[in-house]
């Protein structure tokens, strides 16, 4: 029997798209049993995105270089580049490179197959091999990766601090000359997290007006809905292991309608696509 959130959620659907959001949050906070006063922000998320599924102007940001591509949310410290060290999994991931690594070139097999990278931007020379897609889990490459998997998935629980569940988690490669121009992210309810595996010379990345360089073993964090590009001027290939990290202070009820909501939009857009 299908639950009320399972109604609402529906594609297509009875409720009009400006309508579910604002429904969705008053069952999960019956569910839960919490008090209206404490899913205030979530509240407030729920009209920003209510219009912007009405067609009209949601909040924006101060910096014009932050631009998410599906909605902005406040409450959060709006900065390009974060630091690692505020994000304690980042230390995780360094201890776990050399692994990363070893199991990366041990089992890899014929990188140059992994699909081309097409979520927002056109260049042949970026691929990518999920582990999760879109928030799903991705069980070939978790086949063929296993340890890097277990990790990943070790931290992707609703209360662990990879966002995984709600968008793209992949091993990255971008090719010798090639260059990922400048885009935005969709959302800020998340962060990038980068764990560079293999770093030739003449590489870098930019978001908003800093560009910076990876180093072998270590993260960079930065918010993806400021515009972001990067590229490779070497001979060889760079790879780097992506993973999306929740903002700080994101409480389990905000988490939940995030993921749910995603969901539902990523099941809408498809279905406009396909119609």
């Amino acid at each position: 029997m299908k639950t009320e959130l399972d109604l609402l959620l529906q594609v297509p659907g009875d409720v009009p798209p400006p309508e579910v959001g604002p429904r969705v949050l008053e069952a999960l906070r019956r569910r839960h049993g919490v008090d209206p006063g404490a899913v205030e922000r979530l509240a407030r998320w729920c009209g920003h995105l209510a219009r912007r599924l009405g067609g009209q102007v949601s909040l924006l940001p101060l910096d014009p270089l932050q631009r998410p591509s599906i909605l902005y949310l406040d409450g959060f410290d709006d900065h390009a580049w974060h630091e690692p060290k505020q994000h304690p999994v980042t230390s995780i991931l360094e201890a776990a490179s050399s692994m990363i690594r070893a199991e990366f070139f041990d089992r890899t097999r014929s990188p140059e197959r992994w699909h081309e990278y097409r979520e927002g931007v056109a260049e042949k020379k970026w691929r990518a091999c999920w582990f999760y897609r879109r928030g799903r889990r991705q069980t070939e490459s978790a086949a063929l990766y296993p340890r890097t998997a277990a990790l990943i998935d070790a931290h992707s629980d609703p209360g662990g601090p990879l966002a995984s569940t709600l968008g793209d988690c992949f091993l990255s490669r971008l090719e010798p000359k090639g260059h990922i121009p400048p885009h935005n992210g969709l959302c800020n309810i998340s962060l990038v997290c980068h764990l560079a595996l293999t770093v030739p010379g003449q590489c870098g990345l930019r978001v908003g007006l800093e560009s910076r360089g990876w180093e072998e073993g270590k993260c960079l964090v930065f918010d993806d809905t400021f515009e972001h590009e990067a590229w490779n001027e070497s001979d060889s290939d760079r790879y780097v292991l992506v993973l999306p990290l929740w903002q700080n202070g994101v409480s389990p009820i905000e988490r939940e309608f995030m993921k749910l909501m995603t969901a539902w939009l990523n099941r809408l857009t498809a279905t406009h696509e396909g119609g």
